[in-house]
């Protein structure tokens, strides 16, 4: 019984080293010093590499409505901030003429401000942000969607973003993954080229395959019955397809 006992003792103490070990050493964690939307906003971020500018890795993005005691969680694969925002807490090594990886990271638990993006009203582009992520009115219901951009992951290099839509009710931050807007068109094909008209209710996506061969579709938003909600439908295609 006693050797028993040693085994599980050993076992468990081997467990608890293990979990103690962190998984990556390259964690930081951002910690927003304001509510952003309403919410507060932390990550978990892993940096891997800095690229024109852009240090970029994957994180878990944790919104929590502080009034109402909840949290919701988006993961994304390269959550992306500007070189300048980070080299106070990230020290670089070049491994080759384009790409840095992480030397060392020199603060594990950062405080940061958040400065909202300027995205002019009516008819205007996306276009790229200097922020990782951003709140945004995509579907007209005077609500604002979150927007988590990943930078050089698109067509021809560009900008996407996933969008998430915010829940009602006072059990969740973001919406059940069932009911989520994220890989529905037009959203799942959202990038910098994308164009939201507030006017007339529609959103443009834009696809390039180059000078000589591109074109747009327009996405307008109207009721589904098969879905008892509003929904965009496509309705136009603007140039050669």
């Amino acid at each position: 019984m006693k050797k028993v006992y040693c085994i599980v003792l050993f076992i468990f103490i081997l467990a608890r080293t293990a979990l103690a070990k962190p998984i990556d050493e390259n964690i930081v964690i951002l910690k927003y010093n304001k509510a952003i939307n309403g919410l507060k906003v932390e990550a978990l971020w892993i940096p891997k590499v800095l690229r024109n500018g852009y240090a970029r890795g994957p994180a878990i993005i944790k919104l929590t409505d502080e009034d109402h005691g909840v949290s919701s969680t988006v993961v994304s694969n390269n959550f992306t901030m500007t070189e300048d925002s980070v080299e106070r807490f990230i020290e670089w090594k070049r491994i080759h003429n384009e790409d840095t990886t992480v030397q060392r990271i020199l603060i594990e638990v950062v405080n940061l401000d958040y400065k909202n993006p300027k995205i002019p009203e009516g008819e205007c582009r996306l276009g790229v942000t200097n922020v990782p992520f951003f709140f945004y009115d995509l579907n007209f219901d005077e609500k604002k969607e979150l927007l988590v951009g990943e930078v050089e992951t698109g067509q021809r290099w560009r900008t996407t973003f996933k969008a998430y839509e915010l829940d009602d009710s006072e059990h969740f931050v973001l919406k059940d993954p069932y009911f989520q807007i994220t890989y529905e068109e037009p959203y799942i094909s959202l990038d910098e080229l994308s164009t939201v008209n507030k006017e007339n209710r529609t959103i443009k996506i834009h696809y390039s395959a180059g000078a000589a061969d591109s074109f747009s579709e327009v996405y307008k938003l109207q009721y589904s019955l098969e879905s008892g909600r509003k929904k965009f439908v496509s309705e136009e295609i603007v140039g050669s397809k």
